[in-house]
């Protein structure tokens, strides 16, 4: 079907930079929770889906491009116990993708990139852990390897994702240029955000974020300096209401606060956006899956039409942030 779709977006002007590779199965089944992170990158079926991605995505690229990206699960949830065979297994099935897609861009090209995502409570929980990884990764590769891999393996940055775990983006962001990995994708998401500590909230606040308690995703929760929790309503049964939360929980990208103390982290994709807008190759994608679970409240009435207000707020953002930086 790849070539028949090709044809079709051609047709309408339309064209495909970048694949969410993260989930292999159904992401919008009753229940997702923890499944979202199988198959691990210590499996080879998670291998084989990806270079099958990676076709495809040449497959649909225009005559006249020459990048694409494909963003990934930061290899399985959890620390997998430290498992040394649990890293090497990663490393290896990486490093087969990135020899896989060097043969393509030799061969076409197009050059693919595959950006690996951290997120809270997986075995990149954040992106300093995930630039460690690449430190001693390199380390051990010889000079071909090593160049292949910082061809072709990079980094998605998701907002909500760092939001939630309190990361310093210019850091981070600095860290990976250090190392020559890119920034080739950018997730652009919004978390919740609960402040306890300010006055005459904590009841009202702690009701308003049990709105947002539902069955099918896994929202983790960070307390600011303190622990990180699986789960919203995990945090909500055992943790004193004290403190900032981060919590990840996609939330419309255009809503900077909601009622009874509760807020977003949209200020963290104005930062992003400072930092990185005028990088060539980097795939920007607003990363909002979140809408039929989100409180009946927040709901559009037409999904397109909250589509296009969060593209719309983007731009518009994007156009105030660059013209203030120039």
């Amino acid at each position: 079907e790849t070539a028949r779709f090709a044809n079709w977006m051609r047709e309408h002007n339309l064209s495909t930079g970048t694949l969410n590779g993260f989930p292999q199965g159904d992401f919008h089944q009753p229940v997702v929770k923890h499944d979202v992170y199988l198959p691990t990158w210590a499996e080879s079926s998670r291998l084989e889906y990806t270079i099958g991605l990676a076709d495809v995505l040449h497959g649909l690229s225009s005559k006249d491009q020459q990048f694409g990206t494909i963003s990934t699960l930061p290899f399985g949830w959890g620390k997998q116990n430290g498992s040394k065979d649990f890293l090497e297994l990663c490393q290896a099935n990486l490093l087969m993708f990135a020899q896989h897609v060097t043969k393509l861009e030799e061969r076409t090209g197009f050059c693919v990139r595959l950006c690996i995502e951290a997120e809270p409570g997986c075995f990149f929980g954040d992106n300093s852990e995930l630039a460690r990884f690449f430190e001693n990764w390199l380390q051990q590769l010889d000079d071909s390897s090593r160049s292949q891999v910082q061809r072709h393996i990079a980094v998605c940055f998701d907002v909500c994702h760092a939001a939630v775990m309190f990361e310093n983006i210019e850091k981070v962001c600095a860290r990976f240029d250090e190392l020559k990995i890119e920034v080739a994708k950018v997730q652009v998401s919004s978390a919740l955000i609960a402040d306890f500590d300010q006055p005459n909230v904590s009841p009202k606040l702690a009701r308003r974020l049990s709105s947002f308690v539902e069955p099918r995703y896994l929202h983790q929760t960070k307390i600011r300096g303190n622990v990180l929790h699986d789960d919203l309503p995990i945090a909500l049964a055992t943790q004193p209401y004290a403190g900032t939360w981060g919590i990840h929980f996609h939330v419309p990208i255009f809503v900077a606060e909601l009622p009874d103390g509760l807020l977003t982290s949209q200020e963290a994709i104005v930062e992003t956006i400072r930092l990185l807008a005028a990088r060539p190759n980097v795939d920007w994608e607003v990363e909002t899956y979140a809408w039929t679970v989100l409180p009946e409240a927040m709901r559009p009435t037409c999904l397109s039409e909250g589509i296009a207000q969060e593209l719309l707020w983007l731009e518009s953002c994007w156009s105030e942030v660059v013209t203030t930086s120039q």
